[in-house]
Formats: C-alpha cells, sequence, structure tokens
C-alpha cells in the first residue's frame, strides 16, 4: 500500500482505497521530483520529497514512466497492449504516452513502439538538441509483413522523422547512437 510506505516518514496521502506501488522513479533534473507508479491506472507524483502529493490517471496497462532528462513535467509512460487485436507482434511491443505536465494530460501516441527514450542532451545529431527529443523504435504489421524502423521526434510525438528504415533496436549512449540493422526482416 502506498500510504504504509509514507507513513513512516511522516507524510500522509488522503485516498479512500489501497494502491499497490509497482516502481519508484526519481526525476533526473530534479532531485525532489519522484513519480510511484501505481496499479490499476492511478499513480502519484511529488515535487517537495513527498510533502504532497497529486494523482496521476492513466492506462490500467501502463508499466513505466519516464521522466524527461531536462525538463521536469514531461514524461513518457509505457503501457502494454491488449493482444488480441495485434497477436503477432504484440509481445515484443507497447503503446507509448506523452504528458506535458506531470500526467495531469496524457495522450496515447499512435503507433506501436518497441522501445522509447528520451534523447541525452550531448551532441547526439549535432550541436543543438531540444530538450524534449524522444527516439523510438515504432513496430507496424501491413499486407502482413513487419515494419520497423527507429524514429526521433522534437514536439512531444506530434511528428517524428526517420532515422533507418530497416532498423529494429537502438542503443543511445552520451554521443552516439548505434542502430541495429536487417536486410529484410519479414524473410
Amino acid at each position: 500500500m502506498l500510504q504504509n510506505v509514507f507513513e513512516k516518514e511522516g507524510a500522509k496521502l488522503n485516498i479512500t482505497e489501497k494502491i499497490k506501488v509497482i516502481k519508484m522513479i526519481r526525476s533526473k533534473s530534479e532531485n525532489q521530483h519522484m513519480y510511484f507508479l501505481g496499479d490499476n491506472g492511478v499513480s502519484f507524483f511529488t515535487s517537495n520529497c513527498g510533502i504532497t502529493y497529486e494523482t496521476i490517471q492513466h492506462d490500467p496497462l501502463v508499466k513505466d514512466i519516464k521522466p524527461n532528462l531536462s525538463l521536469n513535467s514531461s514524461l513518457i509512460l509505457i503501457g502494454d497492449m491488449d493482444c488480441h487485436k495485434y497477436p503477432v507482434i504484440c509481445k515484443y511491443s507497447s503503446w507509448a504516452y506523452i504528458s506535458l505536465d506531470n500526467g495531469k494530460n496524457i495522450r496515447r501516441y499512435g503507433e506501436m513502439v518497441l522501445e522509447i527514450e528520451w534523447a541525452k542532451q550531448d551532441k547526439l545529431f549535432g550541436d543543438h538538441i531540444p530538450g524534449d527529443r524522444i527516439i523510438l523504435t515504432t513496430i507496424s504489421q501491413q499486407d502482413g509483413k513487419i515494419k520497423q524502423q527507429v524514429q526521433y521526434s522534437d514536439d512531444y510525438m506530434a511528428s517524428t522523422k526517420v532515422v533507418e528504415e530497416s532498423a529494429y533496436r537502438f542503443y543511445l549512449s552520451e554521443q552516439h547512437l548505434y542502430l541495429l540493422c536487417v536486410q529484410d526482416m519479414n524473410q
């Protein structure tokens, strides 16, 4: 229960139901900001080390929260999928959700993703990386063929640009983006 975790520190939550915390995520840009991923579509956020909390309502299938590395109010939420609709690619992919206000408003990105990360703020993709750059691998199935590509977005997923059509995984280091590519993913 979330309340049991914080009673020892003297902070109390005014919640009427018991919430199981699945994961605690600390912001890398603000050391007093903490996210508590709960089950059943309810999570919590504190911006003051637990003195007060805000509730985040989200899809019950959300399994991770990724705070922006430099802008403290923007989040990526990762959620499982309903595998009945996408049986072939479902077990490897997730839905991605974007919030610009610590979870008060959340919208789902339209494509299925294999992985998604905030870009590190060094020299990747040039000298001027926006603080909102997101790198992701998308997956789709069209006419029985699987299509994967690595993309990036500088506008919180309102639009994306393709980095590599045949890439199916990436690794993001401080200064490099490594891609795994295949000749034909449908062979």
